[in-house]
């Protein structure tokens, strides 16, 4: 296990507490969160990164114990409930294995015995999943309270190795010292006998010290002279052969060697003990310093209970001294209730052996403050393993627990805002939202009331308050209906101070018992403990307050960050009532261009500066169009939605902020939406967190969807550049009719200028040639409010006369009076020349059109009656001659029947192609079976195939193929396309196959002739083309078969498509339509250069036979 990458923590000026400690703790903190639930591990992750930890996240149980291996983490989460591994297994392995870091048992309601199991197996702590998410929230300060209990410990036994040390070396010391042992004549003092470390104590060889006394040895000293007679062992000085001069101790026991009375005298060098000694008593002071300086409580007790003593952090919480504590109880230091709870907690210790670990507990100190205390109690025992005592640890964690709740509230806050935020600005009435708004603040921060009030002016010029919208709860009496409070003056509801503090953007929070006289006596306070207010400005005027009530005794006090949110819901009700009182003085100025000024969705947004991470609102995805999650939390997913163009100005505007060049962060950029679409935005911030003159961690701001405001911007300028740059003549006039406007081609127009009309009437226009009664109309509608449309035949400057058309609008107000008159003047003499023109030719045109019909209609019947004649007096002749005539005279009779079908056909197809161009058929709806119709016309056309020796088949793959459509159209349109493939076949055959693809019919005609060329298929619809054209051509026909095949079936919504290959045959395939894609035919205009090829066709082919 690695220690904390940062131990020292700093200490606080005069309580002796760490200052900032989880601040510290959590610097560059590595965490490993293991949860299976992606969607709960990145709420996790974004929760702990937000606080500064560095996260990483394993996704099972077996890559959580790899990435552990692996890696290097401060602190484990670990969830129970996974695969592979659980949570339980994985914190069993670490502790055998001896690797654990502070770990936390993540685990659901129900699971209690895990998370003991697991704390018996060394986690630090456990807790409990929620289905509202509320652990997330909490999970940063056990976090916190985890880091600062293993600092705790590591504290703890840093200490018990530096005693034990001090213990090892002391040992060690005396058990290495080398004792020298003289054996003397008690008598004479004459060295008897010595050992070898007394040979190497002195540096004498042993023979010279067997003929010396050892008084000779000695040095006198103070020592020597202060040693106490009664004593064994005396301190001396020694000096040794080369007359260095060192300490010794002497130890004398008398014996009696042969008759001779004797002392046995151990001689202790005291050199390295005189410094070891030194040395031991300023680690012990230094020990005794560092015990008296830890912040936390240390205390020591007996196994009766009693205290032993304590650290002075202890000793000034209770107020009793180290002297005054030994021998006393819980009982003579805390209340009794207290008192019994720790004496519980004790006596467990003692009796169980096992110790109690990082438990929070309130305590009272000296002088009645409660704090919240993390405590720790371990048993001691002697050296037969019995406990004997106790020693306990107690750091106070109130600062821990109140930042825990500022960070509760903080988001409480911060999503009441975003509520409040998406209730406002959805709303078309704000007191509506308001109230909606209010009772979501007043649930989420557990106050008994909110309201907001408006100011207003009496006619008397004095400031009064107006309760415009309330919540409250069941514990508290509403505001709405009293009397006392109704449209009340500051002044006379002692809240003068209000005003001015107020009014100066300033809010007000305290315990009503803090307030003065005057305002604690407020109607508005008598029933409430504490009160916080907030100005709500709208644009630089104040506008009222909004308040918030509590009736128990906490009181409502709010951190800078979490007040500066309230702050932020304050101005988001100003920006509504701004909005809405804009949005109605534009309704009163119709004068103006109507500008279109919706005030957009208001998005929040939270950027961590050190590590990129942005946090959004719902309002801010829903703006883009995407998901929080597809959003992410980058805030290089923000720089990717900004318009190339304008990146590198935003990001230069944001680094001015963050430098502190602009008190605030503004810019109005695009960004792209998921449509695909590009909107504008206006986007807002201002840092809320900078420490210490250093880099700003937390920008906070706003998101402003102006893309409609920006199209209006756009809008007014096309306008205003489009009355200037309008070809059309535009006047303005007052409703008198005096001008006060003109455009420049006004000028082209009349031929006077701006300056020359301006303060004029417009009847310096008038010809003389306008029946009065004309210009009596016109101001009468005009001045009824209505449109006047007409001509007017007006003089120019130069005394011209010209016909203008004219179109009068009023303007009105929101009251319907008329404000001006705008006249839009088109010059039309040229036009009404070229009228009369057009006039003149369309009754030409209409002459030739009915010339042209006629035409048509006479070469039909023309050309059809003598060819029905000469048919039908060859066949007769035919008939006649049938058994006289030979082969030359029957192929003659054949020759003319087929010519005369021949030009029957051609101007038949010109016929019918005229109409359909022109719309003039009808489609005739029926159901139809396509199988029978297609059998039918095969069946027909057999015979043709057999005189060719061509093989023509029908293949059906349907069980009934049913179409809606004209029968008729279908049945030439398919015989058309049988006839062409058996005409342009000349060996092999004629297949037809009707078959299903997916969900529509199709009939393939496939045939093994000549084939089509690819340079010709894109024209293989034009009317009266062929592939082989010119009077050489191989093949009869004027060109218009496969265009009426395209016409027939698009008149029925069928799709024709073609492959072919030159040489090697052609397939043709119809792909019939559903019922709900029939179509009607539709004209396709008047194709004059059709009626013409086809007429000219229609006489080559007639001179051709």
């Amino acid at each position: 296990m690695e220690p904390l990458r940062k131990p020292d923590i700093p200490q606080g000026k005069e309580s002796g507490t760490p200052a900032n400690e989880p601040e510290a703790l959590r610097d560059k903190i590595r965490v490993l969160y293991v949860e299976d639930a992606s969607f709960q591990a990145r709420l996790v992750k974004h929760k702990l990164s937000e606080a500064g930890y560095s996260v990483d996240i394993a996704r099972d149980g077996a890559e959580g114990l790899q990435k552990i291996r692996e890696g290097s983490f401060d602190l484990l989460a670990i969830d129970h409930a996974m695969p592979v591994y659980q949570g339980i297994e994985i914190i069993r392995i670490l502790s055998s294995e001896g690797k654990m870091p502070p770990t936390i048992m993540v685990t659901g309601s129900g699971n209690e015995s895990v998370a003991v199991e697991a704390l018996k197996l060394g986690a630090s702590d456990y807790i409990i999943k929620d289905l509202e998410g509320h652990y997330i929230q909490l999970l940063p300060a056990v976090i916190e309270k985890a880091l600062l209990r293993h600092k705790l410990i590591q504290e703890k036994q840093t200490m018990s190795v530096r005693l034990l040390e001090s213990e090892e070396k002391y040992r060690t010391m005396f058990e290495s010292i080398a004792d020298a042992i003289c054996v003397i004549d008690r008598d004479s003092g004459k060295i008897l006998d010595v050992n070898s470390a007394a040979v190497k104590l002195y540096g004498y060889s042993r023979s010279d010290l067997l003929s010396m006394s050892f008084t000779s040895f000695k040095v006198e000293s103070k020592d020597r002279r202060r040693a106490v007679a009664s004593g064994k062992q005396q301190t001396e000085y020694h000096k040794r052969k080369d007359g260095a001069i060192f300490p010794v101790e002497i130890g004398s026991s008398p014996i009696t060697l042969k008759d001779t009375a004797c002392e046995i005298k151990t001689i202790r060098d005291m050199s390295e003990r005189k410094r070891y000694e030194t040395n031991l008593q300023r680690k012990m002071e230094e020990q005794r310093v560092l015990l008296q300086s830890i912040p936390a409580m240390v205390y020591f007790k007996k196994r009766d209970l009693t205290y032993i003593t304590a650290n002075k952090a202890f000793c000034e919480f209770s107020g009793i001294s180290r002297h005054e504590l030994v021998g006393k109880s819980d009982y003579d230091v805390y209340r009794p209730n207290e008192a019994e709870r720790f004496r519980k907690l004790d006596t467990q210790v003692m009796v169980t052996g096992e110790p109690i670990l990082n438990q929070e507990e309130p305590v009272t100190d000296s002088f009645g403050n409660t704090k919240w205390m993390l405590i720790t109690k371990v048993p001691y025992r002697d050296e037969n393993g019995n406990v004997i005592g106790m020693v306990g640890m107690a750091s106070d964690v109130s600062e821990h627990k109140q930042m825990q709740e500022h960070i509760r509230s903080r988001d409480a806050i911060l999503e009441a805002a975003g509520y409040t935020a998406e209730k406002f600005l959805k709303a078309y009435n704000w007191e509506e939202a308001a109230k909606e708004a209010l009772a979501r603040i007043g649930t989420v921060l557990q106050i008994g009331r909110a309201y907001l009030f408006e100011n207003h002016i009496t006619s008397g010029g004095r400031l009064y308050m107006d309760l415009r919208v309330e919540w409250c709860d069941e514990h508290l009496h509403p505001l709405s209906g009293r009397k006392d409070i109704e449209k009340v003056t500051y002044s006379d509801a002692g809240l003068t101070r209000w005003m001015e503090e107020l009014s100066q953007g300033r809010s007000i929070s305290s315990a009503v018992a803090d307030l003065s006289e005057d305002e604690q006596q407020s109607a508005l306070l008598n029933d409430v403990h504490s009160v916080s207010v907030l100005p709500i400005f709208v644009g630089n005027y104040w506008w009222g307050f909004l308040g918030f009530d509590r009736d128990g005794k906490d009181v409502l006090d709010w951190s800078d960050p979490e007040l500066e949110s309230l702050r932020v819901i304050a101005n988001i009700i100003g920006s509504v009532i701004q909005r809405q009182r804009a949005q109605t003085a534009l309704q009163r100025s119709e004068e103006r261009l109507q500008l279109a000024l919706n005030a957009a969705d208001i998005g929040l947004w939270d950027w961590d500066v050190a590590n990129g991470d942005v946090v959004h609102d719902k309002r801010w995805s829903a703006f883009l169009g995407h998901s929080q999650f597809d959003m992410g939390e980058r805030l290089k997913t923000w720089e990717w939605l900004i318009h190339p163009e304008d990146l590198p100005l935003v990001k230069e505007r944001l680094q001015q902020h963050i430098s502190g060049h602009t008190s605030l962060y503004e810019s109005e950029h695009r960004m792209l939406t998921k449509s695909g679409e590009w909107r504008w935005f206006q986007d807002r911030g201002k840092i809320v967190v900078r420490e210490n003159n250093q880099p700003p961690t937390r920008v906070t701001g706003t998101f402003l969807d102006i893309t409609d405001r920006k199209m209006t911007e756009q809008q007014v300028k096309l306008q205003s550049n489009a009355l200037r740059a309008a070809a059309n003549g535009i006047v303005i006039t007052e409703p008198d009719g005096t001008i006060v406007w003109v455009n420049p081609a006004f000028t082209r127009l009349t031929g006077y200028e701006a300056h020359e009309v301006i303060g004029k009437n417009p009847n310096i226009l008038k010809s003389g040639e306008q029946d009065p009664a004309l210009y009596s109309d016109l101001w009468n509608t005009i001045k009824s409010g209505r449109v006047w449309q007409g001509e007017l035949v007006n003089k120019r400057k130069n005394g011209e006369l010209y016909t203008e058309e004219i179109t009068i609008t009023p303007v009105l107000d929101s009251k319907r009076n008329i404000m001006h008159f705008i006249a839009i003047k088109l010059d039309i003499t040229q036009r009404k020349q070229a009228e009369q023109e057009l006039i003149d030719a369309k009754l030409r045109a209409e002459r030739h059109e009915k010339l042209k019909d006629a035409f048509i209609a006479n070469i039909s019947h023309e050309i059809r009656t003598p060819l029905n004649i000469i048919l039908g007096h060859s066949s007769l002749i035919a008939e006649l001659y049938k058994e006289t005539a030979d082969d030359n005279e029957r192929n003659c009779f054949a020759a003319i029947e087929s010519a005369g079908r021949r030009l029957i056909q051609t101007v038949d197809s010109i016929v019918i192609m005229s109409r359909l161009q022109a719309g003039d058929i009808e489609i005739q709806q029926s159901e139809i079976h396509i199988s029978t119709l297609v059998d039918s016309i095969v069946h027909e056309m057999s015979l043709i195939a057999e005189s060719k020796q061509l093989d023509l088949e029908f293949e059906d793959d349907t069980e009934d193929c049913i179409v809606h459509g004209d029968e008729y159209f279908y049945g030439q349109a398919i015989k058309h396309l049988v006839d062409n493939a058996i005409k342009f076949t000349h060996k092999g055959g004629v297949k037809v196959r009707l078959y299903q693809s997916d969900d529509t019919f199709q009939l393939a005609i496939e045939d093994s002739g000549i084939g089509i060329g690819e340079a010709y298929l894109p024209h293989l619809y034009e009317p009266y083309s062929q592939e082989d054209s010119g009077y050489s051509r191989a093949y009869e026909g004027v060109g218009l078969g496969l265009t009426l095949v395209y016409l027939y079936l698009k008149a029925n919504a069928a799709a024709i498509d073609v492959e072919s290959t030159k040489g090697s045959g052609t397939t043709f395939t119809i792909t019939f339509p559903g019922k709900d894609e029939l179509q009607t035919v539709e004209p396709n205009g008047s194709d004059e250069l059709i009626k013409e090829f086809a007429i000219a066709n229609l006489r080559h082919s007639f001179s051709s036979k």
